[in-house]
C-alpha cells in the first residue's frame, strides 16, 4: 500500500461514521482510530515481524465493558445499547436457542446476546433485572456503536 492510497483511505474514513479501521497485508499493518470529531483521526502504521504474520490468531470469547444503558423511555424501562460496532448474535451457536426472547425474564449480569468484532465474541450482559420488552435488531445484523439493541422493563 503506497502513501497516496493511505491518504485516500484516511480521507474516506474521516468522512464516514466508522470509528476504527484495521488492515494487515503480509508485513504491513495499518490501524486508524478516530478520536473525537474535532480532533480528526490518529494513524499508526508499522511492519509486522514475520513470526507474527505466520501465527493465526485464535477466535476468543471475551466479555467487554457493560452495555451502554439509556433510561429515556421511562424510569422502569432500560434500553441496552451496543458498546461497539459488530455483528449481533442472539444465541451462542447457530443451532442453540436465543439467549433471550421478548417476554423472557432476565437477571442483572445475565448474558443477553453476543457481539462479534474482529473475530472476538463479546458477551453483552443485562444491566438490570426485568422482562425483555423488545429486541430492536435481528440475528446477524451489523450494529453500530451506541445503537439500541434491547429494551428491558425493570422489575426491581
Amino acid at each position: 500500500m503506497d502513501v497516496n492510497e493511505i491518504i485516500l483511505l484516511i480521507d474516506r474514513l474521516e468522512k464516514s461514521e466508522i470509528g476504527e479501521f484495521y488492515l494487515r497485508e503480509d508485513e504491513f499493518e495499518l490501524n486508524i482510530i478516530k478520536n473525537k470529531p474535532a480532533e480528526g483521526i490518529q494513524t499508526i502504521a508499522r511492519e509486522v515481524p514475520p513470526t507474527l504474520v505466520q501465527q493465526p490468531a485464535p477466535a476468543a470469547q471475551q466479555p467487554v465493558q457493560p452495555a451502554h444503558v439509556d433510561i429515556t423511555a421511562s424510569e422502569d424501562e432500560v434500553v441496552v445499547k451496543s458498546p461497539l460496532v459488530g455483528i449481533y448474535y442472539e444465541s451462542p451457536t447457530p443451532d442453540a436457542p436465543p439467549f433471550k426472547k421478548i417476554g423472557d425474564y432476565v437477571k442483572e449480569g445475565e448474558v443477553i446476546c453476543i457481539l462479534e468484532a474482529m473475530k472476538v465474541f463479546n458477551e453483552i450482559k443485562s444491566p438490570c433485572e426485568g422482562k425483555v420488552k423488545s429486541i430492536m435488531v435481528s440475528n446477524q445484523d451489523i450494529v453500530e456503536f451506541d445503537q439500541p439493541i434491547m429494551a428491558i422493563e425493570r422489575t426491581k
